[in-house]
């Protein structure tokens, strides 16, 4: 096809065709991305934080090489500056936590007082929704109940730090060796 000005024209399906494909090509590369980075996670966060630390103890280290000190070492300095910095941090509030793991029973009755207002007409919802059930041809028989064990605060919190406290430990070497290699 011939335009008035001689140019060749492309047809306007084709041209339509191809942009749907484009989208739906791009659609599927997004989707497949951010699935991979779902999946490694486990390793991206944790080496992304270690380049970033590194990043962040960067002028200190230059510092510790201007009075020609092996980088190993200063590497092993700066870190245990940064671990003491932050066991510090930790015991100081270690005090406000305990106090307020000490108010939290008497902060959840108040919380479960307030909370009340706002239960009471999902329960009267639900009482209604029986009476209707009763009403309309007895009371079928109840459902079975089938509930699967999940695990309790404790259990979800020992796993939890052991999982958190391996990852700040392969953080910390990476970012020994990452400030160690320069």
């Amino acid at each position: 096809a011939v335009d008035a000005d001689g140019a060749h024209a492309e047809p306007e399906p084709l041209l339509q065709t191809t942009r749907r494909l484009l989208q739906m090509a791009t659609g599927i590369l997004v989707l497949l991305s951010l699935y991979t980075f779902y999946i490694s996670s486990p390793v991206l966060i944790p080496l992304t934080l270690a380049v970033l630390i590194t990043m962040l103890l960067a002028p200190v280290m230059s510092v510790f090489d201007s009075f020609h000190i092996p980088r190993p070492l200063s590497a092993a300095i700066v870190l245990g500056v940064v671990v003491g910095t932050l066991g510090a941090g930790a015991y100081g509030l270690s005090g406000p936590v305990r106090e307020w793991l000490q108010k939290l029973p008497e902060n959840g009755t108040k919380m479960n007082s307030m909370l009340r207002s706002i239960k009471q007409p999902f329960a009267q919802i639900q009482k209604a929704t029986e009476e209707i059930a009763s009403t309309a041809g007895g009371r079928p028989s109840a459902p079975q109940r089938v509930q699967v064990a999940t695990p309790g605060l404790t259990e979800r919190l020992v796993g939890g730090g052991a999982q958190f406290l391996a990852t700040v430990s392969v953080i910390f070497v990476l970012v020994y060796f990452l400030l160690s290699a320069g």
